[in-house]
């Protein structure tokens, strides 16, 4: 306490003035000659609450109470699920100044849309803190246009298990900012897809693309289903259509256009498919189209021949396999950008290429659904 009241002091005495207009005080820090001689140098003070193991019970009437001994309340919690998170989205929180915020991964979305439920501002930082929810102003700013939409812009997800690092926002975002749509697209991580849709319906989202492992497990959740996603036998996106969620597929013009751009001529070439999953799935389809002759190997090693790898697993499936060099890889990952698989056949003078060409890909076509 003594280090503020030194601060303060420096501030009052104007050594310090105009370095800070704030100071956060956690609940229970400091008394009320701490609080006037905040006021007194010209400060506000925000009083925090901090709480890792949950939801705060009946927020409103801790803001309220925080607000008592402080200009600003802020309450920060670690949710269980994304259900504590909608929960703040859809409780009336009152007229009291306030900065809530849900930490961790599950609660970006109280972060990137800290305006729609009264926030004053949202927290930052120029790296490091990611575990907590943390990303870098500058991309809050470019990747999800926090100063640029409205309050009751549109809304769109991307979700998946553990999504610890998706590209989609970036991607979409741009794309409605260039089109001048006032809507915004956030991750939300959910460990099963119901956990997701329920987050989705909850939030009141116009759409959300689904990610590994939920694009089977998302399809009996949904109202319709579109006859070519019924065909792939995955989903990818989901759209709410005058109030029907329906389900489809663009995975597979992504893949078939990043792979030709890739691969160039495919007449003649054979492929090697790793894993069966949901992204398997348009792969499958993707090369049929293409008049490619392919084979599924799942939890297998393929033996050398073939022209092309494709892998559809978030792994690196085959480590015991040895490359010669004339393989052409394709690794539908893209986080990191050089994924282990890739890295070894590039060693062996492979061309390799990561899955983002493919989300470029099929981004376009959820666009197409997305805005209508």
């Amino acid at each position: 306490m003594k280090f503020f009241e030194k601060v303060l002091a420096a501030k009052n005495a104007k050594v310090a003035e105009g370095s800070f207009d704030y100071v956060d005080f956690e609940e229970g820090f400091g008394d009320e000659k701490l609080v006037a001689l905040a006021h007194k140098a010209g400060a506000n003070v925000v009083r925090s609450h901090h709480k890792f193991d949950g939801p705060v019970r009946n927020l409103k009437a801790k803001l309220r109470e925080l607000a008592k001994s402080g200009d600003v309340a802020k309450v920060a919690f670690m949710p269980r699920n994304l259900g504590d998170v909608a929960k703040v989205f859809a409780e009336d929180l009152g007229d009291v100044p306030r900065v809530v915020c849900a930490m961790g991964a599950q609660g970006f979305a109280t972060r990137a849309l800290a305006s729609r439920f009264g926030s004053l501002w949202t927290y930052a930082s120029v790296g490091g803190l990611g575990s907590i929810g943390h990303i870098t102003p500058y991309e809050l700013v470019r990747d999800f246009r926090f100063r640029s939409v409205s309050q009751s812009a549109a809304l769109y997800g991307v979700t998946g298990w553990p999504l610890e690092k998706t590209r989609s926002p970036e991607l979409h975002n741009a794309a409605f900012a260039n089109e001048d749509e006032d809507a915004v697209m956030v991750p939300f991580p959910a460990k099963t897809a119901k956990e997701a849709f329920a987050f989705m319906k909850a939030m009141g989202m116009r759409g959300m693309a689904v990610t590994i492992p939920h694009k089977f497990a998302i399809m009996p959740l949904l109202d319709k289903i579109d006859k070519f996603a019924q065909k792939v036998g995955a989903v990818n996106t989901v759209v709410c259509e005058k109030g029907k969620y329906v389900g489809y597929n663009t995975d597979v013009e992504g893949f078939a256009e990043a792979l030709s751009s890739f691969a160039g001529t495919l007449s003649g070439k054979s492929a090697a498919l790793l894993g069966d999953g949901g992204a398997a799935q348009a792969v499958k389809v993707a090369l049929k189209t293409l008049g490619v002759k392919f084979k599924v190997f799942h939890r297998a090693t393929p033996p050398q021949g073939y022209d092309i790898l494709v892998n559809a697993t978030p792994v690196d499936p085959i480590p015991d396999y040895k490359f010669t060099g004339r393989e052409l890889v394709y690794d539908l990952r893209y986080v990191p950008e050089v994924t282990p698989l890739m890295a070894r056949a590039a060693k062996a003078g492979c061309r390799v290429e990561n899955g983002f060409s493919m989300l470029r890909a099929q981004a376009r076509g959820q666009q197409r659904h997305f805005v209508v």
